[in-house]
């Protein structure tokens, strides 16, 4: 599955467009509201923060990371 967001300026060619979209099979359209994004974002900082405070971090100076496709 692939994933793309799409940004519209133009708000009436923007419901043309997913009108379009949601006639497609293949297509699914999930709305994700601004208010979800912005919980997860605060969660993961506050995740992030919580890890630093209890020393669960370390440098990267002088470490490698590789990364594999799954």
């Amino acid at each position: 599955m692939q994933q793309l967001i799409i940004n519209i300026t133009n708000e009436s060619k923007g419901r043309s467009l997913i009108n379009f979209l949601k006639q497609l099979d293949f297509v699914k359209i999930e709305k994700v509201s601004k208010e979800k994004q912005l919980l997860e974002f605060e969660s993961e900082i506050n995740e992030s923060i919580s890890d630093l405070k209890e020393e669960k971090v370390s440098s990267w100076k002088n470490k490698k990371l590789t990364l594999k496709n799954a």
